[in-house]
């Protein structure tokens, strides 16, 4: 499949020239054909000793009126890290560019400030914050021991997702957070997972943190390909298969063009050039109308920092 860096300077070089068009169906128009930049490039691909046959191409303008190369499109193949786009695409439509993550501690009953105990549960609600940090995880638990608890006769209680450092699900997460209020000295009987509802919770908020927002995490993330965000934005949107039916459903991409392993891109993950750029399109339009350029999310060949930074600068 065409690289992540060539489908990034597509797409950027049509939106300087024109204005996003507001509304397009790519599937209403007849393209013209322009073979040129498909020969050439299949040409220096056979060059380098690679077999044609095992390699997907589409390049089409942003309106897609215009097809420059067509190789392979409805052929599945592993998209690597632009399987990122999607995850970014998933997230930024269930939670929105300016969303940030909270992660907090309630107690859900009274405490005794003389024993410094919670009777009841201690409660973390977590919506996924996927840059969380051992150190700000440390910095939570401080805090709860500072409101006056250091134990709780109750549940330790994770409504997560819940994710941080390396800890790229919720069940990992959890458990090393039970070995980190341990070591801090936070005595908690039971330690489980459970679906909560801010709504319904009668509790106090004690401790709390709260993420960058969401276009800033995912800049950061796609701008250095970093695999273990990626990982933890996949957990908050419902892991790969929440990127999958999120690709299905709500992009329309039939479902065996698809397979969505890891959030990622690494492992076996699948997907058409077809369907990669009419992802490409749709998130393009997307951006646009919350007033977002793709580069407010995606790097910018030789100029942005990252795994993109050397590219493109003769």
């Amino acid at each position: 499949m065409i690289s992540t860096a060539s489908l990034i300077l597509l797409l950027l070089c049509p939106i300087e020239a024109q204005e996003i068009p507001s509304a397009v169906d790519v599937h209403s128009v007849s393209p013209e054909r322009v073979t040129t930049a498909e020969t050439n490039y299949l040409t220096e691909l056979s060059h380098r000793g690679l077999n044609l046959t095992s390699q997907g191409l589409l390049i089409e303008s942003l309106d897609g009126s215009t097809i420059f190369a067509d190789h392979q499109s409805d052929v599945a193949f592993n998209p690597a890290s632009v399987t990122k786009l999607a995850t970014s695409f998933a997230a930024l439509q269930k939670f929105g560019p300016d969303f940030r993550f909270e992660t907090a501690f309630y107690a859900a009953g009274p405490v005794d400030k003389k024993t410094r105990t919670l009777n009841g549960d201690l409660i973390l609600l977590s919506t996924g914050d996927p840059v969380l940090s051992t150190i700000e995880v440390n910095q939570l638990v401080q805090n709860v021991i500072r409101s006056g608890i250091t134990r709780v006769t109750g549940s330790l209680i994770v409504s997560g997702p819940f994710t941080y450092a390396s800890y790229q699900n919720t069940l990992d997460g959890t458990k090393h957070l039970k070995l980190l209020i341990a070591k801090l000295g936070l005595r908690v009987p039971t330690v489980t997972i459970k679906t909560l509802s801010l709504t319904s919770l009668q509790a106090t908020k004690i401790s709390s943190h709260t993420s960058a927002n969401l276009c800033e995490i995912l800049k950061h993330q796609n701008d250095h390909s970093v695999n273990n965000t990626a990982e933890r934005v996949g957990e908050a949107v419902g892991g790969a298969k929440g990127v999958e039916d999120f690709l299905v459903k709500t992009l329309g991409i039939p479902l065996g063009e698809v397979h969505i392993e890891r959030t990622s891109g690494l492992d076996k993950n699948r997907i058409t050039p077809r369907d990669t750029i009419h992802l490409l399109q749709e998130m393009v339009q997307w951006l646009a109308k919350h007033n977002l350029n793709p580069q407010d999310i995606m790097p910018i060949a030789g100029i942005d920092g990252g795994t993109l930074a050397s590219r493109f600068r003769t």
